[in-house]
């Protein structure tokens, strides 16, 4: 454990080196935000309504900062262990004491890490600026914060797994855009999922793009039980599913994997 450890204290302070790119990603997001909470207030103004599907500006504002915030913090994964593939890294990485997959997760984990939180830290400026002070509660925040940490978890090996596909295939990169669009359509990052139909909601809500950061926002201005205890169980489900993808996968890749040249 202290090696995995170490990889990933080393990762972080690497990563913060860096600046500027931590600096242009947090003025991505706050353009991202505050361009659709902009749109958002628009269509609720044209429908005259005080709420669409059950839910006010505030709810579902609140939940598309928490997860853009999620999305433009997340490391390049797919691309990373495609680049490792590609180029013969993989090899290097073979011959250390750890496994290529806790490996990849800790050093990119860390980034992510370092990302979102001064992420969440700005979109809770921006959100207070544009929406007033969130109407949320202790046990809301707290709520919040485990599910948007699960939320990470269901990132990050999502891509991780499309990007282990390059084992496979020559190039995974028409995989990642397809997971990214659909992500982006169900996972609430530009469209409320409360304006889609209530069977694709369903779907939405049961699929690993809604638990990857849209049903965490949700919770911050708005705790339910219930509700809560679902939107974790199926994190707790598709973090599982992954991880044991990507672990399987590895194993499959490297025991099929044939290096030339010495």
């Amino acid at each position: 454990m202290q090696k995995y450890l170490s990889i990933f204290l080393i990762a972080y302070k690497n990563h913060h080196v860096y600046l500027t790119d931590i600096l242009g990603m947090n003025i991505i997001f706050v353009l991202r935000v505050v361009v659709i909470i902009t749109l958002y207030r628009a269509i609720f103004e044209m429908s005259g309504g005080a709420s669409v599907g059950g839910y006010s500006l505030e709810q579902i504002s609140w939940a598309l900062i928490i997860t853009q915030a999620i999305v433009t913090s997340k490391p390049r994964t797919t691309n990373d262990i495609s680049t490792d593939i590609k180029t013969g890294k993989i090899v290097a990485y073979l011959l250390n004491p750890v496994s290529y997959v806790w490996f990849k997760f800790f050093q990119g984990f860390s980034q992510f890490l370092a990302n979102i939180i001064p992420g969440l830290l700005i979109g809770a400026i921006v959100g207070t600026v544009f929406l007033g002070f969130p109407n949320t509660s202790i046990t809301g925040f707290f709520a919040s914060l485990v599910l948007i940490i699960g939320g990470m978890f269901v990132t990050f090996f999502g891509y991780m797994l499309i990007g282990l596909c390059s084992f496979f295939m020559e190039d995974s990169e028409a995989l990642r855009w397809i997971y990214s669009k659909l992500d982006m359509v169900f996972g609430g990052n530009m469209l409320p999922l409360p304006f889609f139909p209530i069977w694709l909601q369903t779907f939405a809500f049961f699929s690993p793009f809604a638990a990857s950061g849209y049903t965490a926002g949700l919770m911050f201005i708005g705790f339910d039980a219930q509700k809560f205890v679902l939107y974790l169980g199926i994190q707790m489900v598709w973090i599982c599913v992954y991880i044991l993808g990507c672990l399987g996968l590895y194993e499959l890749a490297r025991k099929r994997l044939v290096v030339n040249g010495g």
